[in-house]
């Protein structure tokens, strides 16, 4: 049986690289935590959901702190309504995934997982082989863009709180192709997005008693969501000075890889 320290030690060096990552481009790198707690640690992916939702907010935190800090740039005024109508659908749908998730069966969990994983990973590797778009598909402003951006944030709320991730895989894009924001402003309004969405899942998961296990918690999720911090630290300070091409090729392959080696497994 694995020892405790070890196993706490392992989940805090899995953090940093994870959170680098994800801080980096605008994730909570719960993309690539599901794996290793469901494949390292052998979390049941229920309790793993949660446990990821945990550590990203953290995650999350921090790199809009260092980001304000450092400022890095965040949407316009008049991009402002794309963002907060995305909040809105995100949150409202937060709030019913995790009673969803109560009653889901674990096989077609895991399938949703990887079908999520492997798409988020063909996504990155578009923005590494595409331009940037000068413009987005949608050309409003005001309370048209809102009401244009709110069913985008009802799908991505769903995702996120259902398997346990923080939507940024679902957000950037949306952000770069739908609404057409540069890829470092749809970085930080991504997490604009996701933090409120995640903590709206957080308390429905802890009102649902998601968090039941102290010791996957005290073993796993804090450890990791200590050496996320440290991660999203590093990665939201190198944001302004890292080509993103390269980055989201290496990201794709590495999502893709993971996730059908974990979840394709029967």
């Amino acid at each position: 049986m694995e020892k405790p320290a070890h196993r706490s030690l392992t989940a805090f060096l899995f953090g940093i690289p994870i959170s680098f990552l994800g801080g980096l481009i605008g994730l909570g790198g719960a993309e690539f935590r599901l794996p290793v707690l469901g494949g390292i640690f052998k979390i049941e992916i229920k309790q793993a959901i949660p446990l990821n939702l945990l550590i990203s907010f953290f995650t999350l935190i921090t790199a809009v702190m260092i980001r304000l800090i450092k400022q890095t740039p965040f949407p316009s005024a008049d991009q402002i309504p794309a963002v907060i109508g995305l909040i809105t659908g995100a949150v409202t749908a937060a709030f019913w995934g995790p009673k969803i998730l109560k009653h889901a069966p674990a096989s077609r969990l895991r399938q949703a997982v990887l079908v999520l994983l492997v798409s988020a990973g063909i996504l990155m590797l578009a923005h590494g082989f595409l331009k940037e778009p000068e413009t987005g598909l949608v050309h409003l402003e005001g309370l048209s863009l809102f009401l244009s951006a709110l069913p985008f944030g009802l799908l991505i709320g769903l995702f996120s709180s259902l398997l346990g991730v923080a939507g940024g895989e679902l957000l950037i894009p949306t952000l770069v192709f739908i609404f057409g924001l540069p890829i470092k402003q749809a970085g930080a309004g991504t997490m604009l997005v996701s933090i409120p969405t995640v903590l709206v899942a957080l308390l429905r998961y802890w009102r649902l008693g998601a968090f039941f296990n102290r010791e996957n918690i005290r073993q796993s999720a804090l450890p990791m969501a200590f050496g996320s911090i440290l991660g999203a630290i590093l990665g939201a300070l190198l944001v302004n000075i890292t080509p993103a091409a390269s980055l989201y090729l290496a990201l794709g392959c590495i999502l893709i890889y993971s996730s059908v080696k974990v979840f394709g497994e029967k």
